[in-house]
């Protein structure tokens, strides 16, 4: 008698298509695709964490949060140690080194634990600085995430960056490049 070990299906999961070529995306770098990449890692991480719940959303005051975020980390960026921690890749990090840390408008704070999802809207542990443009990209993506109905987090085809659209390229160069 030859009995087949039982397969355990995977969890659903949001796919979602980059459509780079016809999106804002296509005017990002590999740095920013290394970013959107790596948010959507940390959905994941959360998601496995068994933290994603819709109902656990708080009140928003997300731009207060974010004000105060931006305000402090300017008028003191290294006392944020370890400060390479509130990037969500390393070259955000070396890119933000530039400007000696000094955070303008094509940086946005960014919630790690979606508040939607749960994450607290004002507490800098849950904020990371993230490029403006992957953060108005995000919004729209992570819209179809629901965590009920794709318990196995979020999936993008451009992901990971380095084995897809930035494979063999620097972080400055273009993703359609």
């Amino acid at each position: 008698m030859n009995v087949e070990p039982a397969v355990t299906p995977e969890p659903a999961v949001c796919e979602i298509e980059c459509k780079i070529d016809t999106s804002a995306k296509q005017n990002w770098d590999c740095c920013d695709l290394k970013q959107f990449c790596a948010k959507l890692d940390a959905v994941n991480d959360s998601a496995k964490r068994g933290k994603n719940d819709p109902s656990a959303a708080q009140a928003r005051n997300a731009a207060r949060g974010e004000r105060l975020f931006r305000q402090r980390w300017n008028e003191a960026p290294y006392a944020w140690q370890p400060i390479q921690h509130k990037f969500y890749h390393p070259c955000a990090f070396k890119r933000a080194s530039e400007s000696d840390f000094q955070m303008g408008s094509d940086w946005q704070p960014d919630h790690v634990h979606e508040i939607q999802l749960g994450g607290a809207p004002t507490d800098f542990k849950n904020l990371k600085w993230i490029s403006s443009s992957v953060n108005s990209s995000l919004g729209a993506t992570l819209s179809a995430y629901d965590p009920q109905q794709h318990p196995g987090g979020v999936a993008a085809d451009c992901c990971p960056a380095e084995d897809t659209h930035c494979a063999g390229k620097e972080d400055g160069d273009s993703v359609l490049a």
